[in-house]
């Protein structure tokens, strides 16, 4: 009984290791980094856009991840697949340029996002933009979702 029992806290202890976190990177203990010194940056450009809603997924493990997407041909879905290696205060900043032609939309999809604004009719947070447009989207890790902090849209 007792192989049993210390068998069940490995595999809890083991899990909750790998669980999203709702503390900083930098610790909160007194000794760990509060500096900023240590923390990882990540950037990434998927392909361009094929025609029809494609999902474009996301699974941020560094402190400050920039995603540029360029060229949108008609409609994007970004998606958090995954919140597991996330801290909280995290930064996730998707950076969108519309070089194409006018009326596409990105929306933000899956439960791992807060959006900031509703627009009627739609997706919550979804954003049109126009042709030779751009947009900055900034959002921050609050240890369960992605909060939306700003939008610029040109």
């Amino acid at each position: 009984m007792r192989k049993f029992i210390a068998i069940i806290a490995v595999i809890l202890i083991t899990a909750s290791a790998y669980a999203q976190s709702a503390f900083p990177r930098t610790g909160v203990s007194a000794g760990t980094d509060n500096t900023y010194r240590v923390l990882t940056y990540n950037y990434s450009s998927p392909s361009t856009d094929k025609a029809g809603l494609d999902t474009i997924a996301f699974a941020p493990y560094s402190f400050h991840t920039d995603v540029f997407i360029d060229s949108v041909l008609d409609s994007v879905a970004v998606k958090i697949a995954s919140t597991t290696n996330s801290y909280f205060g995290d930064e996730f900043v998707v950076v969108v340029h519309n070089s194409l032609s006018t009326g596409k939309c990105i929306r933000w999809a899956g439960a791992y996002f807060a959006t900031a604004t509703t627009t009627t009719g739609s997706q919550n947070g979804t954003l049109y933009l126009s042709n030779g447009k751009e947009a900055v989207i900034r959002f921050v890790f609050n240890g369960s979702k992605w909060v939306e902090v700003s939008r610029m849209a040109q």
